[in-house]
């Protein structure tokens, strides 16, 4: 930068170095991000390729975050690509996933590309042998709008090439036919694509939010490439059994393969036969640009680490013919160490080296030395300091961090010490607009708008370059905290608990007036002239009912009977009334006994807390993360009821990672400026340390004493502890169970924190209630039991929904295997290799030695300790901390780690015995992988001779249908489904319960709660539109029955014009241009609407007259009704029982539409 003088000469004189030829060029000193910024000026300068190479994958993610960030500025902007491993350890017999064999090819694709690209990657990615280029671009396209493309060739194409057809486009690698529309969701890419064709012409090219299904925005180029490996035509078989002529080769299995292949069977791992398969391999160097110039990252580690894998490789390959697995010897499939290191001396290449000056001259490799900044850990008077001194020193410093509101924050934060920082949305440019490469003499940047901003970005660490007298510093480094990088994710499902896609046909149902049924699908039914889709219902003695659609809101799925058959409804006979009314007077007795605790509570006095300042601002702003909208509204919530001078008791929901203790931390801080205690119940010892480590970090810079009491501490500590609470010493404790023992005395209780409430037993609850009358309560909870979901869900408990998923959080990856070596090594093996850890659970203390030493015996590479609820205080704090700082890789325990643990790097757990656990076990279990932006894998393993029915087959089948983020909810209700209520609501509510199902149950409790409360209550009349147009969605425009009965859920609750215009557009957007009778249908809706507003019961058209019927309650004034009836004597006439009847001698649909609504309108 101009700024900087010599530093910005001396790389340009660097450049024009490599551009005269000169074959090697060696940099050092260079660590961090300072590698990201100076490449970032070469690519700038030289205007060609750049492939850089790093001794493994976090280095790789890391410099292309840096990248990301500094190139961001560019005019035009540069390409930095990805180029990673294949996921799976050498010779392992499983495939690779979809997104990584995506993200391969497109990096591949890319290079082919011209023009400057910068192309990361890593030993491990560039050493398998790769499909030609000419393959990969045949099996590859570039749509944009206006081409001509066959549209059933191209979706052949796409199942070729590794894609699955699905109803609904929500996940990586799935894709839709809809009439003219093809929905898809390319691995590599973070959003699916929406193409329209108009006959084999594509109209045109949208992204579109798989959670909404609803276009986002018009894209003009979007690239597909092949998931899979194997996508060449198969050759003859005697080719591939000449090819495989080798003593370890069983034919007659590899001719099994081979016939599996031809029927587009793809068995696990079967990419290793690749060599057998495809005539010619080329390698990662072929597509390296003729023009590139390769980078080198701390050589010295590359070389070693290349020895490393030709040392894998081989061992690899001596496993799989141990196993008699089919697998080609290493020399086809794999280039060796020696072979890639003369690769890498035939290019012309750039050695950045973290030791060592290399060939450059001395004042060279000094005036660039690029040094890491260490971490302030928030301290924010050190940090404060070291500004002043930078920049008396004449440094320009730049502070990078997450989001715009905690940019402001960094400001206010700033300007309290009177210095002034400006905000930059995007990183300031590094170079004039339309500079060319190695202009002579090199141009003069524009000067930085000052010498201390804040820009909206992140980096992997800051670095200090004093020749270019430069500091950045990353929020990371000031707040001593994660952040995560921008990597894909997927988004996470809609909140409803219930959706008509939900339904499936031999489901249970409740219909309000006709009972518990069975739904048997959807009709189209001929009423006079009139067609209409129905519900089809069976009941006992195989009556049926068929439900016109717009009452579908009378009908719910059947929540509650656990794995009992509820019987079904017998029509006619008045049971189901009889059940209803019993059923509801039960439910009014336990009405009022709700009523009057939460009533009582009301009007208790409590402590009002004071608004936060600007302590309050810097806690916040300390907050690594960008705060989700759920989060927010959370937040303000439960400062909304700390700020109420009565005792909050508020349930914060929200799934597992989705950022419930920041709510949690953020009430505490709030209690303890206000000179109140804090305790956080947790339900065990190694989430209360966990919770320590936690509240210890965020509080560290405050003089605040944060302590822990459990069976971790010794008794002597524990009476320290208990003497700083009674004196007041101590501001927060956190604790198992032991915090409610009689011995625990408070000077000052404010706030308690409960972690998981349903995890404590009977007695605790009970010591539990006490405190609720006394103090603010807040409970957290990713898997709400169903009393507590069913409180909530009826207003007599505050509850805030944390529904949004954090940034680029993936789904966990869910398995249910056999239990078996192969399986088990598999998942250890390609967690280590990717530097993670593992959680093996089994939840046998008995056994749990044994099962260590067999995955000592399959699993000897990995560092393996056990922890269980057994084990002495101090040996199992021992172990955990260990396991913390990653000294062990594979932590084999109990269930002792089912709640709330976060520990970033573990991302794959392997669950023994699934078959044993509950549903919300295994969903918290699974909670606690996948949560640093890496793709977690859950694998829940079962007895290889045992076949599951019943209840665990229902919670293993349930747990993989909630796979994705924000399932906690619906898990809820499924287990509900699964267990019906059991003794959670007693036995004589788990009846009413079950005799209703519980979305019933939960309105008859909300309307015995509102009638106690004096409201008035009725029964609901339901508005009916007939005109008799017809009006329904055809099955060639929607064909998939639950998106058809949700596009019918959505649009009968429309209430007003714009409502229905959204519907619509998404309809449209979605399906193409609706038919006639669909546009019927949105003009009978739009009627119904306007109907619904003026209190109406029914339109009724009968030749050539049409009657409305209004509800003696309507908002309609007499006089206007009046007014009307004056000015058309002829065409209007009021009949009694309150109706109105127009003559309307019409017969064209659109003119009878046309006609009422006009006369509604009038109305309003």
């Amino acid at each position: 930068m101009s700024h900087f003088p010599p530093y910005w000469n001396q790389v340009t004189a660097l450049a024009g170095r490599i551009a005269s030829g000169e074959e090697a060029v060696t940099l050092g000193h260079l660590a961090g991000a300072s590698k990201a910024f100076l490449l970032a000026h070469l690519i700038q300068l030289l205007r060609r390729p750049l492939v850089v190479i790093t001794p493994g994958w976090s280095e790789a993610e890391a410099l292309v975050h840096d990248l990301s960030f500094f190139l961001a500025s560019y005019e035009p902007p540069w390409r930095s690509v990805l180029f990673p491993p294949g996921g799976n350890p050498p010779y392992e017999p499983t495939s690779p996933p979809s997104e990584i064999t995506a993200q391969r090819f497109f990096a591949l694709r890319s290079m082919l590309q011209p023009g400057p690209q910068m192309v990361v990657t890593t030993p491990e990615a560039i050493i398998p042998y790769l499909i030609p280029r000419a393959l990969l671009q045949q099996t590859s396209v570039d749509l944009t709008p206006g081409m001509t493309l066959e549209r059933q060739q191209f979706i052949e194409r796409l199942l070729r090439c590794g894609y699955r057809q699905a109803d609904l486009v929500e996940e990586w690698s799935e894709f839709s036919v809809r009439g003219g529309i093809i929905d898809l969701f390319p691995a590599h890419l973070r959003r699916p694509v929406r193409l329209e064709f108009v006959g084999d012409d594509v109209d045109s090219i949208r992204e579109f939010d798989p959670a909404s299904q609803r276009s986002l925005k018009a894209i003009r180029h979007v690239s597909i490439v092949p998931l899979r490996e194997l996508v060449a035509d198969l050759p003859a078989w005697n080719t591939v059994e000449r090819r495989a002529l080798a003593p370890n080769v069983d034919l007659r299995r590899l001719r099994e393969l081979f016939d599996c292949l031809e029927r587009f069977i793809f068995p696990p791992g079967v990419e290793r036969l690749l060599p057998l398969l495809c005539e010619s391999l080329e390698s990662f160097f072929d597509y390296i640009p003729p023009d590139a110039v390769l980078v080198l990252d701390e050589p010295t580690v590359i070389e070693a680490k290349l020895d490393e894998l030709t040392a894998a490789v081989e061992k690899g390959y001596r496993e799989a013919l141990l196993r008699k697995d089919i697998v080609p010897p290493p020399p086809m499939r794999f280039l060796a160490g020696g072979v890639v290191a003369e690769c890498l001396r035939a290019l012309q290449r750039v050695v950045l080296q973290s030791l060592g000056a290399g060939n450059l001259e001395s004042q060279l490799t000094e005036t660039l030395t690029g040094r890491v900044l260490g971490s302030f850990q928030g301290r924010w008077d050190a940090f404060v300091e070291v500004i002043g001194e930078r920049l008396k020193d004449d440094y320009t410093l730049l502070l990078t961090v997450a989001t715009a509101a905690q940019a402001r924050h960094v400001q206010d934060l700033l300007r309290e010490r009177e210095l002034a920082a400006e905000i930059l949305s995007t990183p300031p440019p590094l170079f004039p607009s339309g500079h060319a490469a190695l202009l002579t003499p090199p141009p003069v940047p524009s000067p930085l708008p000052s010498r201390l901003l804040i820009c909206v970005g992140s980096l992997s660490t800051g670095f200090v370059l004093p020749s270019a007298r430069l500091v950045f510093v990353d929020e990371r480094e000031l707040w001593g905290t994660r952040r995560p990088r921008d990597l894909q994710r997927r988004p996470s499902p809609r909140a409803r608990l219930f959706n008509y896609r939900d339904l499936k046909p031999g489901d249970y149902i409740v219909h309000l007036e006709y009972g518990i049924g069975l739904y048997r699908g959807t009709t189209i039914l001929k009423i006079g002239a009139e067609e209409s889709e129905f519900l089809t219902l069976e009941y006992a003695d195989q009556d049926k009912v068929y439900v016109p659609i717009d009452a579908l809101h009378l009908v719910q799925k059947y929540l509650g009977a656990g794995d009992q058959t509820p019987a079904l409804s017998k029509l006619g006979s008045g049971a189901w009334l009889r059940t209803k009314r019993r059923v509801k007077a039960a439910i009014r007795e336990v009405a009022q006994e709700l009523l009057r605790l939460y009533a009582a509570r009301e009007i208790s006095p409590g402590f009002a807390y004071s608004p936060g300042d600007h302590w309050h601002q810097q806690f916040e702003a300390a907050f690594e993360f960008e705060e989700t909208e759920g989060q927010v509204r959370a937040i303000e919530e439960v400062n909304a009821d700390m700020e109420k001078a009565r005792p909050m008791d508020r349930l914060v929901c929200g799934d597992v990672g989705y950022g419930k203790t920041e709510v949690a931390l953020r009430a505490a801080f709030k209690a303890v400026m206000d000179g109140k205690q804090v305790a956080l119940l947790v339900p065990t010892t190694i989430l209360a340390l966990q919770h320590w480590q936690t509240f210890t970090t965020r509080f560290g810079s405050y003089p605040v004493t944060v302590e822990m009491l459990s069976r971790f501490r010794s008794p002597a500590e524990q009476k320290h502890v208990l003497q700083g609470l009674s004196g007041g010493s101590v501001d927060i404790v956190i604790g198992t169970h032991r915090l409610l023992q009689k011995d625990v005395r408070f000077k000052a209780l404010g706030l308690a924190i409960i972690d998981e409430e349903h995890r404590f037993g009977v007695a605790h609850k009970e010591r539990l209630k006490q405190l609720h009358k006394q103090v603010d309560v807040l409970t957290l909870t990713a898997t709400p039991i169903p009393r507590t979901l069913h409180l909530s869900m009826v207003g007599i408990r505050d509850m805030s929904v944390i529904e949004t998923s954090p940034p680029n959080r993936l789904s966990i990856r869910t398995y249910v295997l056999k239990f078996g070596e192969g399986v088990i090594q598999e998942a250890i093996a390609r967690e280590l290799a990717r530097g993670g850890q593992v959680f093996f659970v089994h939840n046998r203390v008995e056994s749990i030695g044994a099962m260590y030493r067999y995955l000592r015996r399959i699993a000897p590479q990995a560092r393996i300790a056990i922890a269980h609820g057994q084990l002495p205080e101090r040996d199992l704090e021992r172990v955990m901390v260990r396991f913390l700082h990653r000294e062990i890789d594979v932590l084999l325990c109990t269930t002792i780690i089912e709640s709330g643990l976060d520990i970033p790097s573990v991302n794959t757990i392997i669950v023994n015995r699934a078959d044993r656990f509950g549903l919300a076990q295994l969903y918290q279990l699974r909670g606690r992988v996948g949560r640093d932006q890496i793709q977690a894998y859950a694998y829940l393993l079962i007895p290889g001779e045992k076949i599951l029915a019943g209840l665990p087959w229902e919670r293993l089948k349930a747990i993989l249908e909630f796979a994705d983020l924000g399932s906690g909810l619906q898990l809820a209700m499924r287990d509900l489904e699964i267990r019906g209520a059991g003794n959670i609501l007693g036995v004589q509510q788990s009846g009413h319960i079950a005799a209703v199902g519980f979305e019933l149950y939960c309105k008859l409790m909300d309307e015995a709660i509102r009638e106690l409360k004096g409201e008035i209550v009725g029964d609901e009349k339901e508005l009916q539109v007939v005109l008799k147009i017809g009006g329904f969605i055809p099955k060639d425009y929607i064909p998939h029955t639950p998106q058809r009965l949700d596009a019918y859920q959505r649009l009968y609750a429309v209430e007003t014009e714009e409502m229905l215009a959204e519907v619509r557009d998404d309809l449209t957007d979605r399906y193409g241009a609706p038919p006639e009778a669909v546009e019927k249908l949105f003009r009978l809706v739009e009627l119904r609407a306007l109907a619904r507003q003026l209190g109406m019961l029914k339109i009724e058209r009968q030749h050539q007259t049409v009657a409305f019927v209004f509800d003696p309650s309507t908002p309609v004034p007499p006089e206007k009704i009046v007014a009307l009836l004056h000015e058309h004597p002829r065409r209007l006439r009021f009949i009694p029982e309150h109706t109105l009847e127009l003559t309307l001698p019409l017969d064209a649909w659109p003119a009878v539409c046309d006609a009422v609504k006009k006369f509604l309108q009038r109305l309003l």
